[in-house]
């Protein structure tokens, strides 16, 4: 695990990725990564992931992360229901981009 890309997070970082507008999604996916690895049970690192991994085109990763994160959410015990409009936003996406293009092959825009 890289406690570097951990220690590396902000509040303003964190507040980018859950906004949608980070200027490294790359440095980003990592610190997904990096959670994910930590406690794979985290919504949070998963979220991180999922939306990294749609604008660094990884199409993939990204239905993948987004199953994942809806998974930990039917968890009734999940304390982290308030990141459900977010992975809502990525689901929405994932379903406008699936009905624009049929099977992803390539990210959406951002």
């Amino acid at each position: 695990m890289n406690f570097e890309v951990l220690k590396s997070l902000t509040k303003e970082r964190s507040d980018e990725i859950l906004l949608d507008t980070a200027a490294d999604w790359v440095m980003a996916s990592e610190l997904g990564l990096s959670i994910v690895e930590a406690c794979p049970t985290l919504l949070i690192g998963h979220l991180i992931l999922c939306r990294a991994s749609r604008h660094v085109g990884d199409l993939k990763l990204w239905q993948h992360e987004l199953q994942t994160c809806l998974g930990i959410l039917k968890d009734p015990n999940c304390f982290e229901q308030d990141l459900r409009p977010e992975v809502t936003k990525e689901l929405a996406l994932s379903d406008e981009w699936a009905g624009n293009h049929g099977t992803p092959s390539t990210a959406p825009e951002n």
